[in-house]
């Protein structure tokens, strides 16, 4: 029997198949996590940085070659791996951080448009997108031959009331795909670089590779996102500056269901090869799996950071999630003696699979 979204899309198919005055516009042209430390001053919250050029990265995410036809995801639709990767048109680039970011219903990236802030792409895994929000006339549109709208909605990951305008695409059966693209000026074309982005997403299950398991959370937490970088170089005037101090892998843990809300009460645990933490002298010594390691406290927060050769695990909570103190540092540790580190965690053929790395 046809769900309602079902008849919904097949009419649009048609409503698209018709010329009409919209249609007839060009629309194929071109949105650490340390704990606050001595010094430093780093949350373990969320992470603000990216790879330096000797970093590990996920190669076959980021391609710039000449486009291929879309395909349909034939592996298991599972969190904690890469849904899609982007064959952008060369005007267009990743965005600042360069980065994938996971959830629990969908996989997000960030790209600059030639002009205009920023666009995001949203892909959400089956049954994860709630087609509803999208408000009745809506403007229909085809993304490589599949129906979508324009239209201005909100998104339950929207941080603010804002209901940009973008495009939402049905990418294959109980899937969804969204772009997003933000203007201040509202000067530029959104809806054509929207479309640019979308027709650029190719669909590709990949593994997601994290350099440990996670064996153990606090009583409620559970894995909401999980981030990747690579390596990326500014462009200021005609200088190019290579970012430093990149975490390669943020895997965060929450009760509030979206690890990504400014208000999350998150665990993250991080995994590190620049811009080593070093020890001052009021860190705590503790052992993890007989490893050495130590705690750093402060008023915005606890890290503990398990040193290795050329690279650091940390293991980080603000202030008061976890309860008090002592709370907090034997939770922490929990944390890490559950997690089981890649025998070489500088080469990633090492690394495990996040779909059951993560699965908790």
């Amino acid at each position: 029997m046809r769900t309602e979204e079902d008849i919904r899309a097949a009419l649009l198919t048609l409503e698209t198949a018709a010329p009409d005055a919209e249609a007839g516009r060009d629309v194929g042209q071109g949105h650490r996590t340390v704990a606050r430390s001595v010094g430093r001053r780093r949350m373990l919250v969320a992470s603000a940085a990216v790879l330096t050029a000797a970093a590990i990265a996920v190669p076959t995410l980021f391609r710039s070659t000449e486009k291929s036809p879309v395909t349909i995801p034939s592996l298991p639709d599972a969190p904690w791996r890469h849904s899609f990767h982007l064959q952008l048109p060369k005007s267009y680039q990743y965005g600042g951080l360069e980065q994938h970011q996971l959830y629990r219903d969908r996989e997000r990236t960030d790209v600059q448009p030639p002009q205009g802030s920023g666009c995001i792409v949203e892909v959400y895994r089956r049954g994860a997108f709630d087609p509803s929000v999208i408000p009745p006339g809506a403007t229909p549109v085809t993304v490589n031959g599949n129906p979508g709208y324009f239209a201005s909605f909100r998104l339950p990951s929207d941080w603010v009331i804002d209901r940009p305008p973008r495009i939402a695409w049905r990418y294959a059966t109980d899937s969804w795909a969204v772009t997003s693209c933000k203007d201040a000026e509202m000067t530029n074309d959104l809806r054509g670089n929207e479309q640019a982005i979308a027709e650029s997403v190719v669909f590709e299950r990949q593994p997601f590779l994290v350099p440990f398991t996670v064996e153990y959370l606090p009583e409620g937490f559970h894995v909401q996102r999980a981030t990747a970088k690579r390596p990326h170089t500014w462009t200021v005037g005609q200088a190019r500056i290579p970012e430093r101090y990149p975490p390669l892998v943020t895997i965060s843990a929450s009760r509030d269901g979206d690890a990504n809300r400014p208000d999350a009460q998150s665990v993250a645990i991080e995994f590190r090869q620049d811009d080593l933490t070093k020890r001052a002298t009021g860190d705590e010594s503790v052992t993890v799996n007989g490893r050495p390691a130590f705690l750093r406290s402060d008023r915005f927060g606890t890290t503990l950071v398990i040193p290795g050769d050329g690279y650091e695990f940390a293991v980080g909570v603000r202030a008061g999630v976890l309860g008090t103190p002592a709370q907090t540092e034997q939770q922490l540790v929990a944390v890490a003696e559950g997690l089981r580190l890649a025998e070489r965690p500088l080469d990633d053929t090492s690394w495990f699979d996040g779909s059951t790395a993560l699965a908790r």
